[in-house]
């Protein structure tokens, strides 16, 4: 599925680069019944945006007015037919961007400016050809709504060929191939055209290069069939082991349980030997008790017998 990628030409001379300024938070998207959020559907809106790239032209240093305006010609076809091709693309790399930013700065907004080159070829059909290196900068926000705010800007590891991009042509979605009558949510993406290749304060490396790699070697890996059996085979594998490991840790509690059973046995046998002897103790001092109280009153009775002539 493609990006549906228009363009409107506004050629507004800008001195610097316009600060944005802050925003609301965006509402956040409800979640799904059941707790989950749905990352197809939200995909599928991705998808299914459409774009309206609006060239801005920043002091972009061409002699003529003619050429000038046929170098933002050529680096609007080339965006517009980049969009087409790659949109998706472009849109998880933007998706990247923006959470490794929110992940890194966390409480703060931070306002992202995302240069890409563009190589430029013009033929003016009197034999003369112009070559120009164009910069194309476009603008995402990371986390935003916090009350803290910085730019920075990244550049992008791909270059924009105009030559390879619109040789190859629009492949699937020709330009303006909306089913007809749909309606579709629209996007304005300005993209401020720069002549020399511009710098901020604050420059970062772009995230979208390892993250969008690692992204795309994992997508392939799980669509490869044939890693099933490996995969299966390590999780049978460490099922082993963990068996392995589960009855061992209950034998050694079934062991410690056993322990402690005899521990506990011990001590009530030497409890109740402890009582027998002391109940058998209790009782010979009783026996001897009375047999003194006996031997006593027998001798009281013999002291009081009469004594007899």
């Amino acid at each position: 599925m493609l990006f549906n990628t228009l363009a409107t030409l506004a050629l507004a001379t800008v001195a610097a680069a316009t600060p944005i300024a802050k925003r609301a938070p965006a509402p956040v998207t409800p979640r799904q019944s059941g707790g989950g959020f749905n990352f197809l559907d939200n995909f599928n809106n991705i998808n299914n945006q459409q774009n309206v790239v609006q060239i801005q032209e920043q002091s972009l240093q061409v002699i003529d007015d003619g050429r000038q305006q046929l170098v933002i010609q050529q680096a609007s076809e080339v965006l517009i037919v980049q969009g087409q091709k790659e949109g998706f693309k472009n849109s998880m790399n933007d998706v990247f961007r923006k959470s490794k930013f929110r992940n890194d700065f966390k409480d703060v907004t931070t306002v992202i400016l995302v240069v890409q080159e563009i190589q430029i070829v013009i033929d003016d059909g009197r034999g003369d050809i112009f070559q120009a290196e164009i910069f194309a900068q476009s603008v995402i926000v990371a986390n935003r709504g916090s009350d803290a705010t910085q730019t920075v800007m990244i550049f992008s590891q791909e270059t924009l060929i105009a030559q390879q991009i619109l040789g190859e042509g629009r492949e699937g979605e020709g330009f303006g191939g909306d089913i007809e009558g749909e309606q579709k949510p629209s996007k304005n993406n300005d993209v401020q055209l720069f002549g020399a290749k511009p710098t901020w304060d604050s420059v970062m490396d772009d995230p979208a290069a390892s993250l969008g790699a690692a992204w795309e070697a994992e997508l392939q890996d799980v669509q490869n069939l044939d890693n099933a059996g490996a995969d299966n085979e390590a999780n049978k594998q460490a099922a082993e082991q963990e068996k392995k490991v589960i009855g061992e840790a209950i034998a050694a509690q079934d062991a410690q349980n056993q322990d402690a059973e005899n521990q506990a046995q011990a001590q009530a046998d030497e409890a109740q030997k402890a009582a027998e002897e002391q109940a058998k103790a209790a009782e010979e001092q009783a026996k001897a008790g009375e047999e003194a109280a006996k031997a006593a009153e027998e001798q009281a009775q013999a002291q009081m017998a009469p004594v007899r002539n």
